[in-house]
């Protein structure tokens, strides 16, 4: 399997930038609020539906970010296994190729 480590770089900064700041999601799909249907139980419903688009939202959000920090997390693993690997392969060359001396 081949992973490109920038690749998961981008894909955690794509991510980022989507969501923004980690604690700053609010809910503003719309500036409607129950109060503008002018009945009580209607405007009970709405609320109830946005507040439930909050809180899924700020859920979504949270997801992102750590999924963000996951992938730059597995970035750095991938490359700090890749250089380990390569010193190891190293160490079999003669000097004159740049193994030890």
């Amino acid at each position: 399997m081949e992973v490109d480590p920038d690749e998961l770089d981008d894909a955690a900064r794509l991510l980022r930038d989507l969501t923004g700041e980690p604690d700053g999601y609010e809910f503003t799909g719309t500036r409607v609020t129950g109060q503008n249907f002018g009945d009580p139980e209607l405007a009970a419903w709405v609320d109830a539906v946005f507040g439930n688009c909050q809180q899924a939202g700020a859920l979504l959000h949270a997801a992102a970010a750590r999924m963000a920090e996951d992938l730059v997390a597995q970035a750095a693993d991938y490359r700090d296994t890749d250089a380990r690997e390569a010193d190891q392969f190293t160490r079999l060359l003669p000097p004159t190729m740049g193994g030890p001396l």
